[in-house]
């Protein structure tokens, strides 16, 4: 048993170094996309090795817990919250291309007031009911619909929008501009990288969040920008820390914040990065019906 004992122990730490492991390997990188949940299941295991005195497994797993959770939990920017006036509210929302429930949406909108709207899939049906629908409360906008695919998508504000392009990164269109409010422009970026099923996609995916950083570099006249949209990776994935390494932009979630998929969240794929010219004073999920994923929601201030 004690021979048994060990080779389990060494087996779940081995696991463990494995899903901290710095990689581009396609396959291991989409496996530490649920490092939470395999953070827990480490502690789970623990727990009853501990109440039966199985040391070594306690020790093990715990260990294992310990070094996996440590992986993800650093990948936040945790900081104070001031009690500011937001200068500026944004709700960005993969709505689904094949969900029906609009109106649903339309509600949602209407009951949160946002100042500014991030929408992924959309197609021409969406595109007709949000244009007339928001088009009074939000008549700045600029839909880039699509029947053929999930890449789809829109931005609208209460603000008027300058310098927009349409830029076509990794095959997708991506809408980047600026918001001009009576304080500054906020240069933004909406995008939608693809999914990380295949290895084809996975390569895709990453160079997409290449491209939106050197843009991000190479555009951004200020240090005020906001770039959102559901990047297909989560916090704590290499894409992601090289992203923020290499623009500065800082993920406006301070936790975990699950928004795939909607009905069973596990993992956290949905951003608003925000420059360091941008204080997040807020930052919530919000459940949409008919979507695969859960919004979310930010407000910040600009700092002086």
């Amino acid at each position: 048993m004690k021979v048994i004992e060990k080779i389990i122990a060494v087996a779940m730490v081995l696991v463990a170094l494995l899903l901290v492991a710095p990689t581009n390997d396609f396959g291991i990188n989409l496996i530490q996309s649920f490092n939470f949940w395999a953070s827990l299941a480490f502690l789970f295991i623990s727990i009853p090795c501990l109440l039966l005195s199985v040391r070594l497994l306690a020790r093990a797993s715990f260990f294992s817990f310990l070094l996996v959770s440590a992986n993800f939990l650093w990948a936040f920017d945790y900081g104070k919250v001031e009690a500011k006036n937001a200068d500026l509210t944004v709700f960005h929302c993969n709505v689904l291309t094949s969900n029906d429930k609009i109106t649903s949406f339309i509600r949602a909108i209407h009951e949160l007031e946002p100042d500014f709207l991030s929408i992924q899939e959309l197609n021409c049906s969406w595109k007709s009911e949000l244009i007339g629908t928001l088009s009074k409360q939000y008549p700045y906008f600029v839909v880039v619909p699509s029947d053929r695919d999930s890449f789809g998508l829109g931005v609208f504000s209460k603000y008027p929008l300058s310098d927009i392009e349409i830029k076509r990164w990794q095959g997708t269109p991506n809408i980047t501009g600026e918001i001009v409010l009576d304080n500054g422009a906020i240069p933004f970026v909406s995008s939608h990288t693809h999914s990380p099923v295949k290895f084809a996609r996975y390569y895709k995916r990453n160079g997409h969040i290449h491209s939106i950083a050197k843009h991000k570099r190479d555009s951004f006249r200020n240090e005020k920008g906001l770039i959102m949209g559901d990047f297909n990776a989560t916090p704590w994935d290499p894409a992601i820390q090289n992203f923020k390494r290499d623009t500065g932009m800082v993920d406006s979630r301070k936790k975990l914040t699950l928004t795939f998929p909607a009905k069973f969240p596990i993992i956290p794929i949905d951003y608003i990065f925000h420059s360091k010219g941008l204080q997040c004073l807020n930052f919530k999920a919000v459940p949409v019906d008919g979507s695969d994923h859960i919004a979310i929601f930010g407000s910040y201030a600009i700092t002086p």
